[in-house]
């Protein structure tokens, strides 16, 4: 594990990512998002696919982001939470990103969420897909500042 960890702190520390559209939306409450960081994220977890954020008010209360890949043009869509602290979102951010590289690894977004659906009875607390997720987080939550005050 610590080799692994070694690993993609050298490729971050050197990544860039062939341009792929990355959207955006502009601050809100006071957070802004870091492009620069979120492309450097997006080159060390060798993400494909166009990836576009929106802030979303009407998320759940107790939810700071949502990840969907979208069939119809590939697209990764990141939905956050636009009340929430720069720290939160960008942790949050982070999590979604190893989602986006843990779906990708499937040949199409129905096998990602076959995939993920067959680890429901497992509850989200032992999903395999979602203890990566937060294990990614708790070890390189401080490698990335996706989000930051203004």
């Amino acid at each position: 594990m610590r080799r692994a960890v070694a690993d993609l702190r050298a490729k971050a520390a050197t990544a860039r990512r062939k341009w792929l559209p990355l959207q955006l939306p502009d601050p809100r409450r006071g957070v802004g998002l870091v492009r620069s960081e979120i492309e450097r994220l997006l080159a060390v977890l060798q993400i494909k696919n166009p990836v576009q954020i929106k802030w979303a008010p009407d998320l759940r209360e107790d939810w700071t982001a949502t990840h969907s890949w979208l069939t119809s043009d590939q697209r990764h869509v990141i939905r956050l939470r636009p009340d929430r602290a720069a720290d939160d979102v960008s942790r949050s951010l982070l999590h979604e990103a190893v989602h986006m590289a843990q779906s990708e690894a499937y040949e199409s977004p129905g096998a990602w969420h076959a995939a993920y659906a067959r680890q429901k009875d497992a509850g989200y607390q032992e999903n395999a897909y979602e203890r990566e997720a937060r294990l990614t987080v708790i070890e390189f939550a401080t490698d990335f500042r996706l989000a930051m005050p203004v």
